[in-house]
């Protein structure tokens, strides 16, 4: 066992930059559409991808920096917590949604930055892919499928109006052989380059491209380096001048340079880590297997004496208030989908490329620094496998029971199987990661890694209303049949298979065309220089330049479906307790006047029981989504596989569902998660929930699921209770479930916090793949979380 010494307080630093994190309202900063106009027309006529290269060069040549109590430098804005515009997606919505919200809070906006948003939404209104991917569908379609239609209907969600996130960058590469061993090797390849044909020209700007951005970020640092040597020499505080000298050496050094200790390691990482946000600001920037690539720089500096345990974990601390501080600018219905949060993973445990167990100290100290300074970012995420130590597992385990939601636990088998199945080497598939919140992907080997989300549970609505969706009237969807017209349950299941098939393909179409012009329009040259073949293939990750292709989307409240389809069969088909048309009555009426058919309806078996009559028809809607999924490649030709995932997305998704079968009253959120029950209905303890889990989807052809589960404080005060929440995990990971998740706080604590905001300033709970400040959640997800079943282990 790893000994951590037990530090019952934080250094008065640490504490004091966490509180003022807490109690920070972000700020919005709109110093990047100044330098962002500036360069688009300086290089108008140059090739896209320079143009984007030297966009964010400019950017990073004059942003304001700063350096406070954090010995980490690096920042996003002139703000400490503060978020930016990236107009060149989407910015129609940026005026109407100023006043949005953030992972810590409402954003603060000056009356000078809302008119910069102005003019920014002038600019590019007519310059930006949302206008563009619009433009080219209307081309195709007219009249006939109007698709902001059927975003405002919500059979899926619109994920094009933010730069699109969750991949896993080469961070250790940086830290080995420094951005000149990354420029290096791009003016290698440069150098191999025939000029002859249009591919080796787009070759040569993508390469010329990366070493532009590459530069910028040594530069960035190097800016920092003469603040801290100015702020030194104007320091009286010997003990503060050093670590200003000491700031200033590391950041001349880095991350130009490979790094030489651990502190470097820290430093030289955030550089990558923030300055690839500043590039393409978005959710889902996992720093992968944090413990591989840093540890031989802990191990080295440890064996000289040079730093200690707690030390080591001050710096991991500090770290984690710098990945707090991150946030994006997004439409409020991009929060509702997120609640803000950035899903920078980091993955503990794993394997190593010959199957042996990857632990290093470094993991136990990641899990003592989120014990200590609890901050909702970045989310750790243990990938198990039968050979960790039990010793690892328990202090997994007392990490869960602070009630941060913190780690996760992965199936670490089962996503080697996944990767292989979808065509990886075995190398780089034990070399796996968790991208964003739940995703089991590559790591720096995949391109970026996103689809949005499907809401299934609208094509029940549509199938019961033959294609018409029953809140707006609108012919949302083919026409399958009026329900009353239906004489058996298969004619009913068939209709909801028709409008899944039909919204599916639309969907991906959608989606694909724009990454297309993602592509085309918004290359990432930085991000591109650190995923693997990228350089060697002299292709941004848009165009396919990385080994793997990471795309899909997920269909989220298939276990409402689920539980209505089972409802309806029960009571409509084989009992003919009530009819097909008292049933659409009762629901439209949002069973106001109708309590005992829908005491029936929330008596009906529901999935989470280890009932197989309702779990098997969750799970033929899991098959049949994957089916329909799989007709289709992504824009480059490529295999891709859906995800099983909601983040809130079943909040907004469930806003426009109406009264559901299941006996779910209308407009309330769907559930949560991918294999978690709805809220109360699962009655027959934590065992039988996890054996339903695992029966419903398939977790090697699906990238991802999510499992929650909420157990009271109590039942883990004891060394026993964490055992006993161990091998629960080890159970659901043996019936090869791929993810589980645990909120550790009671009901009541979260009624009060509901009532008196002001003493919960800094209460963290598990949402979905993520955890986040209760307080600043929708209070429709606070009450959604509440609502979740309070398990014990009984005995």
């Amino acid at each position: 066992m790893v000994e951590v010494k037990e530090r019952p307080m934080l250094s008065e630093r640490v504490r004091n930059l966490r509180q003022s994190l807490v109690e920070t309202r972000p700020n919005l900063s709109c110093e990047r559409l100044h330098y962002l106009r500036e360069s688009y027309e300086e290089t108008e006529g140059q090739p896209t991808v320079i143009r984007r290269a030297k966009c964010f060069e400019k950017y990073l040549e004059g942003m304001t920096i700063f350096i406070d109590e954090n010995p980490i430098v690096g920042t996003l804005t002139r703000y400490r917590a503060g978020v930016q515009p990236f107009p060149e997606w989407s910015c129609k919505w940026m005026l109407k949604d100023a006043d949005i919200s953030s992972s810590l809070g409402e954003v603060k906006i000056s009356e000078e930055d809302r008119q910069l948003l102005k003019e920014a939404e002038q600019y590019w209104l007519d310059k930006c892919l949302t206008t563009k991917v619009k433009e080219i569908w209307r081309e195709k379609y007219g009249d006939k499928i109007d698709r902001d239609e059927l975003l405002r209907i919500e059979v899926w969600n619109n994920v094009i109006g933010i730069p699109l996130g969750r991949i896993n960058l080469d961070f250790g590469k940086v830290l080995n052989k420094g951005l000149k061993g990354v420029i290096e090797e791009a003016r290698e390849e440069l150098e191999k380059i025939p000029i002859h044909n249009l591919e080796g020209v787009k070759k040569r700007d993508f390469l010329k491209a990366v070493i532009i951005s590459c530069d910028a970020v040594s530069a960035w640092a190097h800016r920092y380096a003469d603040l801290a040597e100015e702020m030194a020499g104007k320091e009286v505080n010997p003990e503060r001048k050093r670590e200003l000298e000491g700031i200033a050496e590391a950041c001349r050094w880095v991350p130009a340079n490979p790094v030489r200790n651990f502190r470097e390691a820290i430093q030289s990482f955030w550089f990558i880590h923030c300055s690839s946000q500043i590039h393409h600001c978005s959710s889902g920037y996992s720093p992968g297997r944090v413990s591989q690539y840093m540890y031989p720089f802990y191990k080295k500096d440890k064996e000289e004496g040079r730093i200690s345990k707690d030390e080591a974990i001050e710096q991991l601390e500090l770290l984690f208030i710098k990945f707090t501080e991150i946030g994006m600018h997004a439409a409020r219905r991009t929060f509702e989908d997120t609640q803000g949060t950035m899903f920078q993973n980091i993955s503990l445990g794993g394997v190593t490329p010959d199957g042996e167990d990857a632990t290093n100290e470094i993991d136990f100290l990641l899990l003592e620094a989120q014990k200590r300074v609890r901050m909702f970012q970045p989310t750790l995420s243990v990938l198990y496998h039968d050979k960790l130590s039990d010793e690892f597992l328990l202090k997994a385990a007392e990490v869960v029971r602070t009630g941060i939601g913190m780690p996760a636990f992965f199936n670490n088998d089962v996503s080697i199987q996944r990767l292989l199945y979808q065509g990886s080497s075995l190398e780089d598939a034990c070399n796996l990661c968790i991208i964003g919140c739940v995703e089991g992907g590559f790591s720096h080997t995949g391109g970026i890694m996103w689809g949005g989300f499907f809401n299934i549970t609208k094509l029940l609505e549509l199938a019961l209303n033959n294609g018409r969706d029953p809140r707006t009237g609108k012919q949302a969807g083919p026409t399958t049949g009026e329900a009353e017209s239906f004489k058996t349950y298969e004619e009913l299941e068939e209709a909801v298979k028709k409008q899944l098939e039909y919204h599916m393909a639309l969907f991906l179409e959608s989606e694909f065309l724009a990454f297309s012009l993602n592509a085309e329009l918004l290359p990432v040259p930085f991000l591109s220089a650190l995923t693997d073949d990228c350089i060697k293939n002299g292709k941004d990750v848009w165009e396919g330049g990385a080994r793997y292709s990471m795309h899909g989307c997920g269909p989220v409240g298939t276990v409402d479906l689920g539980d209505s389809l089972m409802a309806i069969k029960k009571l409509v088909f084989e009992e003919k307790r009530i009819t097909m048309k008292e049933l659409l009555k009762a629901m439209e009426a949002n069973f106001e006047g109708y309590e005992e058919i829908r005491r029936m309806l929330l008596e009906a078996p529901k999935y989470g029981n280890d009932d197989d009559r309702v779990d098997q028809i969750v799970k033929r809607f899991y098959d049949q989504a994957h089916r329909e999924h799989q007709k289709f490649n992504d824009h480059l030709g490529r295999k891709i596989k859906p995800f099983a995932l909601s983040v809130t997305a079943h909040f907004p998704f469930g806003r426009v569902v109406g009264a559901l079968p299941s006996g779910r009253k209308a407009w309330l959120p769907l559930t949560d998660g991918t294999v978690s029950p709805e809220p109360g209905q699962d009655k027959n303890g934590p065992t039988a929930l996890i054996r339903s889990a695992t029966k419903v989807i398939d977790t090697i052809r699906y990238a991802s699921n999510l499992l929650n589960m909420k157990f009271h404080p109590s039942a883990l005060e004891s060394v026993e209770g964490l055992k006993k929440l161990i091998a629960l995990m080890k159970t659901y990971m043996d019936l090869s479930g791929h993810h589980v998740q645990f909120n550790v706080v009671s009901t009541d604590t979260l009624r009060d916090a509901q009532l008196h905001p002001e003493n919960y300033q800094d209460l963290i709970v598990r949402v979905a793949g993520f955890s986040a400040l209760f307080i600043h959640l929708d209070p429709v997800v606070q009450e959604e979380i509440i609502k979740r079943t309070e398990l014990s282990f009984g005995g």
